[in-house]
């Protein structure tokens, strides 16, 4: 009787141990923190260079207004070990602007040199809406640009999924 009563007593404790560990999977994928939104600036050199270094001071600035929130990247056109990355994003005009959302889908394409409000429009539009809330804006989708600026003046920001 003895035998049958340890015996039961470790298949309950295997039985605790694998509900615990499960539990404890359940719970910490619930606190895994979502990611954040990133606009990545593809440049280099030749053509497409003014528009580029015109692009800097916007970058910059928008860089210290989403410090924490976004995730800038800067990519070097010219530079051969970003090749796969110039394909991966469908970059081929200098300078693009990449729109991720949290989880790293492409959302907006900017090609060549883009309005500042277009560009914060899209950032913004990704952030969670704690975020936004504490900025004034309590919508869950994106913002869309102004009507004022047409498709050609921006060249592209239509939503690309890959």
């Amino acid at each position: 009787m003895k035998r049958c009563e340890r015996r039961m007593s470790k298949i309950i404790l295997i039985f605790l141990l694998v509900c615990a560990a499960s539990f404890g999977m359940a719970i910490s994928g619930c606190a895994k923190k979502p990611g954040k939104p990133t606009l990545i600036s593809f440049t280099g050199k030749g053509k497409g260079q003014e528009s580029a270094e015109k692009m800097k001071p916007i970058i910059s600035k928008l860089k210290k207004k989403y410090r924490g929130k976004v995730i800038f990247r800067d990519v070097d056109m010219d530079d051969p070990a970003n090749k796969d990355e110039l394909k991966k994003y469908y970059v081929t005009m200098n300078p693009t602007f990449v729109v991720l959302d949290a989880e790293g889908k492409i959302k907006h394409t900017f090609l060549g040199a883009a309005h500042e409000e277009m560009l914060e429009s899209a950032i913004s539009g990704y952030l969670p809406a704690l975020s936004r809330e504490k900025e004034g804006s309590s919508s869950a989708e994106p913002s869309n640009p102004s009507p004022e600026y047409s498709p050609q003046e921006s060249q592209d920001n239509t939503e690309q999924n890959p």
